[in-house]
Formats: structure tokens, sequence, C-alpha cells
């Protein structure tokens, strides 16, 4: 059973968005995997670095909507995103040091964070995005 299942509540009427997101969903189910599954920590240095650059193409292509939108909230939108790249800066850095236990509380964290920011700062996006 997978830590995070994509639940049709977390759709913010965007199709690239949503999916994108649904994406993001999947990168984190095969961290929770590969860091159940293993003990040398290979395999969850790999898809920690899929996830991560996976983020980073999808918050590209949110700031780049919300430039184009002029979207006033931008610089708060912006600063959860680099906040959240922050963290998983930090993870990879526990890699490359070694510590390949990713914990409990640490997903704990990425599952919440990733429905409160989709719930909240990802919908008032896509009500200021133009309809089509």
């Amino acid at each position: 059973m997978p830590l995070f299942e994509w639940d049709g509540s977390l759709a913010i009427g965007h199709e690239a968005i949503d999916t994108q997101h649904k994406n993001l969903v999947v990168f984190v189910n095969q961290l929770h995997e590969a860091c159940k599954n293993e003990t040398g920590g290979s395999d969850s240095r790999s898809v920690l670095m899929s996830l991560y650059k996976y983020t980073m193409f999808h918050f590209s292509e949110e700031e780049r909507l919300m430039k184009q939108a002029n979207y006033a909230e931008y610089a708060a939108h912006k600063a959860e995103h680099d906040s959240f790249v922050g963290t998983l800066d930090a993870l990879a850095e526990k890699f490359r040091h070694g510590q390949a236990d990713i914990g409990k509380e640490t997903f704990r964290w990425l599952v919440s964070w990733l429905i409160d920011h989709i719930s909240v700062m990802d919908k008032r996006l896509v009500a200021c995005l133009p309809k089509g």
C-alpha cells in the first residue's frame, strides 16, 4: 500500500499542474518504498534525486505561470517552494554523508507539506490563472 494516495480532492482544476502533482505523489511513494526495502542507500539516493529534479521542474512551471499571470502572491508562493527545496537539499546532504535513513517524521512532513501546499497555495493560484 502506498504511503500517499492521490485523492481527487487535491485536484486544482489545471490539467498540467494536476498531472505534475500526481507525478510528485508517485515519486514520494517510490522514495518511501526505496527507503523501506533497502540497506545500502543507492536506490534511495537515486529516487531522491529524481524527486528533486521533478520538483524543480514542477516549481519552475508553476512560477512561470505565476509570472505570466502577474500573480499577486508570487513572492509568498515562491518562498514556500524555496523552503521546500531547502529541505530536499538537506535530505540530499544526509545521503551524501551516508545517513541514508529517512525517518517517518520526514515522510509525514513531506506528505503534509504537499497536501497543504496544493490545497491552499496552488488552489489560490489556479483561481487567478486564465481559463483555457
